[in-house]
């Protein structure tokens, strides 16, 4: 936990009293990307799980379409606090055409009219017809915050998590930028081969236009949160398929898209086909 967390001293001001304390922040530092031997892109993220950071990223802005292209990806060995990793493509063609190297913000997704574009045309619809239960799918917020460890401790992260229709937590990232955090389990999906055609993806954030871009490409049907969306992410979920669940909390949410994925939506619509 102390690479993600840094200490100090603050003033904490209550009743009209001035009280100096021990506070906890979370770290923020770059990450430089090395693709081929050439700077490709700087992170601003959280230390921890940089190799499927980088992974997912690459993923996401559409470098690779599949694990199977990276050639190997680990830390530079000439930094001793991880804030560099080096990958490199089978196939070199593909960064030569998507050079970015320039850095992102915590806060900044997919950026560039152009990479969006791209990444837009080469989506496909989302096949599964799988169906989950309202049962399964209730207090998935207060299951992500029992683990959210860096937050309990910081009040300063975002979370991306995978879980099973059934309900259970497969895996959690934490991360200043709700991106990365996204991206660093779409990385552990990716090398472990995790199937998510049964899957759900929950966020922390708001679920904007890029990170449902993420989450088609991945191949996730269904993708909630526990605050609300974007006009432009509700569209794009339309297009291609995906269910988008916002504010999902306790026994509540919103389905903006796709609801006859939900059990109980699903259960209505059979009552009325008989």
């Amino acid at each position: 936990m102390t690479g993600n967390v840094s200490k100090g001293k603050n003033f904490c001001f209550t009743d009209n009293k001035v009280k100096l304390v021990n506070g906890m922040m979370v770290r923020e530092e770059p990450l430089s990307i090395i693709v081929d031997g050439d700077p490709y892109s700087v992170l601003m993220r959280t230390p921890g799980d940089e190799e499927d950071l980088v992974l997912g990223f690459l993923y996401s802005e559409g470098v690779i379409s599949s694990p199977e292209e990276i050639d190997f990806i680990h830390y530079c060995s000439q930094e001793k606090e991880k804030n560099s990793v080096v990958a490199g493509l089978k196939n070199r063609k593909n960064i030569r055409r998507k050079k970015r190297a320039y850095e992102v913000r915590s806060s900044c997704g997919i950026c560039g009219k152009e990479v969006i574009e791209d990444l837009r045309k080469n989506l496909k619809n989302i096949s599964s017809e799988e169906i989950f239960f309202f049962k399964n799918l209730i207090n998935l917020d207060k299951k992500i915050v029992k683990k959210q460890k860096i937050f309990k401790l910081t009040g300063g992260t975002h979370a991306a998590a995978l879980f099973d229709r059934e309900g259970k937590l497969i895996l959690l990232r934490e991360d200043i930028g709700r991106h990365n955090a996204l991206d660093k389990v779409i990385g552990h999906i990716l090398k472990n081969g995790i199937d998510c055609r049964d899957k759900i993806i929950f966020l922390s954030g708001r679920t904007s236009y890029e990170m449902i871009l993420k989450v088609i490409r991945l191949g996730a049907p269904v993708v909630a949160s526990i605050s609300g969306t974007t006009s432009l992410a509700v569209d794009l979920s339309k297009e291609f398929n995906l269910t988008l669940i916002g504010f999902l909390r306790g026994e509540k949410m919103t389905v903006y898209t796709h609801p006859w994925r939900i059990g109980r939506f699903h259960e209505k619509q059979e009552k009325i086909r008989r």
